[in-house]
């Protein structure tokens, strides 16, 4: 083999080797982009777990019931602490509700199952001490989750 047919062999050999190192590059690319994708998912799906147990915690507060029966019925003793206390309560359990919308809407989590939690406490949710402190909110989720309790309840 001469020289030259070598010094050919040799460029054939460089470029293949960097064809191949490229398609190794993109296949490592894609697939950081296809893990960065499902860890971001996941991440929001474990915030919307921990969403989920703050609405849960604060509905298993003892005192939240009463404070609520107290406030509904205008307890004139309802001290600033107490009122507090249920706004806290309130808030935490709002946020549960206005976090579920977004991931719904990217089919993170299923919107059916969405849409029957937001039913099935619209009873709850649309009391007028949860409206009251839903328009008083200033994000944007707060203001979706309003005009979602204020839409008519579908009934299929």
């Amino acid at each position: 083999m001469s020289l030259e047919e070598i010094y050919f062999l040799s460029q054939i050999l460089a470029a293949a080797a960097i064809v191949a190192s490229l398609i190794f590059v993109g296949l490592e690319v894609r697939q950081n982009g296809v893990n960065l994708h499902l860890n971001t998912q996941a991440m929001q799906v474990s915030a919307y777990h921990q969403a989920i147990e703050q609405v849960k915690d604060a509905w298993m507060q003892p005192d939240l019931p009463a404070l609520i029966v107290r406030a509904r019925a205008g307890d004139d003793s309802f001290s600033d602490t107490a009122r507090l206390r249920m706004h806290i309560l309130l808030s935490a359990k709002l946020f549960g509700h206005e976090i579920g919308m977004p991931l719904a809407a990217k089919k993170i989590i299923d919107l059916i199952l969405w849409v029957n939690g937001l039913e099935n406490n619209r009873q709850f949710l649309g009391e007028d001490a949860n409206i009251s402190l839903l328009k008083t909110r200033p994000g944007r989720l707060s203001r979706q989750l309003l005009g979602a309790l204020e839409r008519p309840q579908k009934h299929s």
